[in-house]
């Protein structure tokens, strides 16, 4: 990037970083404090449940890893917003953005894209009306290519999503209970300053 007459960067997270996330870890992650984060984690995954025991989280459901990995992907989205603006980064001339894909067709949703059932269900929320199809890598390639290019002057420590509209569906399941019945999602703020209902 030094020798770049515009230089750019962009973070992949995840439409998942507009999900609720468990606040001690994401205080952890947000003190860059790796070993805590990693005890925690642990902690969670135990057995006797120590980590809700000792109160460290509220109780949970975490058979599977995903509260974990929103909490990862809000965390680094926290981390763009954060340090974007900073002399290190805006102060030197680089920008950096976040972009926060959805469903794309890639091995990682093989199993959800192939269940014909599964994938009409979630398709048909979508509000911009592409049923049974979802978004493919190149559509995310062509977005991440503007961030990083020197088009892009102004944008500076946003987090962008490419989702094909999740977040409505979430916020309409949570009343109707259908397919996602999560909760209205929190949207990140610049330097970890909580989050405001979207």
């Amino acid at each position: 990037m030094e020798r770049s007459v515009a230089p750019r960067a962009v973070v992949v997270t995840s439409t998942t970083a507009s999900y609720p996330a468990i606040a001690p870890l994401l205080a952890l992650l947000e003190e860059d404090d790796e070993q805590g984060a990693v005890n925690l984690v642990e902690a969670m995954h135990s057995p006797d449940n120590k980590a809700i025991a000792e109160g460290l989280v509220e109780t949970q459901d975490f058979t599977n890893a995903a509260p974990i990995y929103t909490t990862t992907k809000t965390a680094l989205t926290r981390w763009v917003r954060r340090v974007a603006p900073s002399s290190e980064w805006a102060g030197c001339g680089i920008i950096i953005n976040a972009v926060g894909p959805g469903m794309i067709d890639t091995p990682m949703i093989a199993s959800l894209t192939e269940n014909p059932s599964v994938l009409a269900a979630v398709t048909s929320l979508l509000p911009c009306g592409l049923k049974n199809k979802i978004a493919s890598p190149s559509q995310i390639a062509q977005l991440l290519h503007f961030l990083v290019s020197p088009s892009n002057s102004f944008m500076v420590g946003q987090m962008i999503y490419a989702d094909g509209g999740t977040p409505k569906i979430r916020i309409k399941s949570s009343i109707s209970g259908r397919v996602f019945p999560f909760e209205e999602p929190q949207m990140p703020l610049p330097y970890g300053v909580g989050g405001v209902s979207a």
